[in-house]
C-alpha cells in the first residue's frame, strides 16, 4: 500500500470515530439512557412539610344585623341673623368656639336707636308730669265737689282729663319698652350654650334682616341621622335600640330611634331615621362626622367562611379546599361581610374545609 493510500485511510478512520462521539453525545443529551415512565397518571411524592391548616365552611344562623351609613348632627341647630339692618361693629367669636347662653356674639351699628329710645323716654316724663298733674286737680275737684264749692261738669272734666292722662303714661312707656326692645336687637346674644359652627360674616360686614351671621350647634346633645332600606322598615319603632360606630369611637349603645319619616325616598327607596346619641364625652365625636348604624333586620341563615380564606385574581373569587387529602382550586361567589366571615354564596357546600395558609391560588 502507497503511502498516500495509508494517509487516506487514517483520516476516514478520524472521521468515523468523530461521528461516532458526536452521535453519542446527543443521546446522551436527549436522555436515551434514563428509564422511561409509562403513559397514565403520575405519581408525586408526599411532601414532608406540616399539613396546611384549614376551618370548615360553617352556617351562621340567629337575628341578622346589618351596617347602614349614618350621618352624625347636631340635636339643635340654629342661625343666628338680626332683625334689623346695620354694620357689625363687634363679632368677638370664631368658628368652633364655644360660647355660654347670654354671651355676646355680635353687636350692630345703629344709631338712629339710641336717640329713639332717648326720645321715648323724653315723652314717657313728660305723660308722667300731666299726668299727676291731672290726678292733683281731679283730687282737688272732688274735695270741692263734696263740699258743694264746684259743679259736677267741672268734676267729670277733671276726671277724663285725669284718665286720658294715664293712657297717655301707658302709650309712653309701650314706646319706651319697644324702642328698648329695637336697640336690644342690636346686641346678639348666645341663646343657649353651644359651638359656632360657621361665622358667615366677619366685622365691617353690612347685616341685614334674616342674613346669617352665624350658625350655632347646641352642646352636649348630638343625633344620628341614617337612610334605612325600605326591606329593613317592619323592624324601626320609635324607641328601637341602635348600636352606632364613628372611626373615632367604638360601639356606642343605647341610642333609641326618636323620629322616623313617615314617607320613602322615591329614589332610594329609604326611609330617614333618627336617634339621640347618649353622652359620649371625650370620644371626639363631633357633628357631620360620618358613623355607621347596626340594625337588627329579619334573621340570618348563611353559608360563611373567614374572610383570609379568600383568594382574589381579577374579578374572579377563589378558595383552596381540601379534597380527598389534596387541595384544590374553588370558584365562589360572596356576599358581605359578617364580623370576621363573608357570606358564601355559591361554590361552596356546609362540611367543606378551606385552606386558610395558602397564599397563592
Amino acid at each position: 500500500m502507497s503511502e498516500m493510500n495509508v494517509s487516506s485511510h487514517t483520516m476516514l478512520v478520524k472521521l468515523g470515530i468523530t461521528a461516532l462521539g458526536f452521535v453519542f453525545l446527543l443521546i446522551l443529551i436527549e436522555g436515551g439512557f434514563r428509564a422511561k415512565t409509562e403513559p397514565g397518571q403520575t405519581t408525586m411524592t408526599a411532601s414532608t412539610s406540616k399539613p396546611p391548616k384549614t376551618e370548615p365552611v360553617v352556617r351562621l344562623e340567629g337575628g341578622d344585623t346589618s351596617d347602614w351609613p349614618a350621618t352624625i348632627t347636631a340635636l339643635k341647630v340654629i342661625t343666628i341673623a338680626p332683625a334689623i339692618n346695620g354694620r357689625i361693629l363687634e363679632l368677638p367669636i370664631r368658628s368652633g368656639q364655644q360660647v355660654k347662653r347670654g354671651q355676646l356674639i355680635a353687636r350692630i351699628d345703629h344709631p338712629g336707636l339710641d336717640a329713639r329710645v332717648a326720645q321715648a323716654r323724653s315723652e314717657l316724663r313728660a305723660t308722667e308730669a300731666e299726668a299727676q298733674r291731672a290726678r292733683a286737680d281731679a283730687h282737688r275737684l272732688r274735695n270741692l265737689f263734696d263740699r258743694e264749692a264746684a259743679t259736677r261738669q267741672a268734676l267729670e272734666t277733671a276726671e277724663a282729663q285725669e284718665t286720658q292722662a294715664g293712657a297717655m303714661v301707658v302709650k309712653a312707656r309701650d314706646g319706651v319698652r319697644e324702642a328698648a326692645a329695637q336697640l336690644a336687637e342690636t346686641r346678639l346674644l348666645a341663646p343657649f350654650d353651644g359651638t359656632i359652627d360657621v361665622r358667615h360674616q366677619e366685622l365691617g360686614d353690612m347685616a341685614m334682616p334674616g342674613q346669617p351671621i352665624l350658625t350655632l350647634l347646641q352642646s352636649g346633645s348630638l343625633r344620628v341621622a341614617a337612610n334605612i332600606p325600605d326591606l329593613c322598615s317592619h323592624a324601626i319603632q320609635i324607641g328601637a335600640p341602635l348600636t352606632i360606630r364613628t372611626a373615632s369611637s367604638g360601639p356606642i349603645p343605647n341610642a333609641l330611634v326618636d323620629e322616623i319619616v313617615p314617607s320613602e325616598d322615591p329614589t332610594t327607596h329609604t326611609l330617614l331615621i333618627k336617634a339621640t346619641l347618649p353622652m359620649v364625652d371625650g370620644k371626639g365625636i363631633r357633628p357631620g362626622s360620618f358613623a355607621t348604624v347596626t340594625l337588627a333586620c329579619g334573621t340570618l341563615n348563611s353559608l360563611a367562611i373567614p374572610v383570609e380564606a379568600i383568594h382574589r385574581n381579577g374579578q374572579l373569587e377563589m378558595v383552596h379546599i381540601i379534597k380527598e387529602g389534596k387541595p384544590v382550586i374553588r370558584l365562589v361567589r360572596t356576599g358581605r361581610k359578617i364580623g370576621p366571615h363573608i357570606e358564601i354564596l355559591s361554590g361552596l357546600e356546609e362540611g367543606d374545609r378551606v385552606v386558610m395558609d395558602r397564599d397563592e391560588p
